[in-house]
């Protein structure tokens, strides 16, 4: 990977750390201090799913890849049933409504992380 005028090339002996995750808002922010601290030893970055998610860690200056999977929150508005089930505690209806609403997704998503996997040659992923 190249390094702009602004961005320091950064030693090819640094750990690379590529974290993968899915989920709310509330699922990711505990991962933003951890990824902010850690650029300092090691190069980061982040898939996720959901534009709110990506410009939250955007603004924070961390390495963000988008995936083509929606995000809770956009679940939450295409389909408000899912909302609903998310906050009555309605899990297994949940999860059951999740999995057939994202299967057609699967199979673009399986090999977009493994183009992410080899561009950035992880040496560490965090799930």
């Amino acid at each position: 990977r190249g390094a702009s005028a602004a961005e320091p090339l950064r030693p090819s002996s640094m750990p690379r750390i590529a974290f993968l995750l899915f989920g709310t808002q509330g699922d990711h922010q505990p991962f933003l201090p951890l990824c902010k601290a850690l650029k300092n030893d090691a190069d980061v970055q982040v898939w996720l799913c959901g534009q709110k998610n990506k410009d939250i860690f955007d603004q924070m200056g961390i390495d963000v890849r988008k995936m083509k999977f929606p995000g809770m929150e956009e679940l939450f508005q295409e389909l408000p049933i899912i909302k609903q089930m998310f906050a009555e505690g309605r899990l297994v209806e949940l999860h059951g409504m999740l999995k057939s609403e994202t299967a057609k997704y699967m199979p673009d998503l399986l090999d977009q992380l493994d183009g992410f996997y080899d561009d950035f040659e992880v040496g560490a992923l965090i799930q």
